[in-house]
């Protein structure tokens, strides 16, 4: 297979992967970035061509909360306010770390290994999320959370 042929095929594998998830996002009831369109999608889009084969792509919706970029202390917990006041069971959480030396932006040990690092969240309300970061984790030095509501539940129990 020509090189040509598997970045085409990896573009668009990526592009069906954001298409999946920006239709879960903007599905009935879900908040949207931007006005909808006349079919109720989320706008803008457009058609990029990639290697001669026309795309339709949407773009990923804001989130309804960004808090930037905050700084977290080793071992630290922290409440961080999002006064969303929605139904968390439709809540898409995404929490990114910043290593300010050698790693950036990143999420290496997303989810706590106790004694070796990461980044963990807890207690989501419909006001505020919880962060901890391990006492030993040397890859976030800021963390960032991001917020989507969506149109049907993410997180269900058993």
């Amino acid at each position: 297979m020509s090189t040509k042929k598997v970045i085409a095929i990896v573009v668009l594998t990526n592009l069906i992967i954001i298409t999946l998830l920006l239709a879960f996002l903007s599905t009935a009831g879900g908040v949207m970035a931007f006005p909808p369109g006349p079919e109720g999608e989320v706008t803008p889009e457009e058609t990029v061509e990639i290697l001669g084969i026309s795309v339709r792509t949407k773009s990923i919706p804001d989130p309804n909360y960004d808090s930037n970029w905050v700084n977290i202390s080793k071992g630290q917990k922290k409440t961080i306010y999002h006064r969303l006041w929605g139904d968390v069971e439709k809540y898409l959480v995404n929490v990114t770390c910043k290593d300010t030396g050698t790693d950036g932006i990143n999420q290496n040990f997303y989810g706590v290994v106790p004694g070796s690092g990461g980044v963990a969240w807890w207690d989501l309300t419909r006001k505020v999320i919880k962060i901890y970061r391990d006492y030993n984790d040397p890859y976030c030095d800021k963390v960032r959370i991001r917020i989507w509501k969506t149109g049907a539940p993410i997180y269900e129990g058993p």
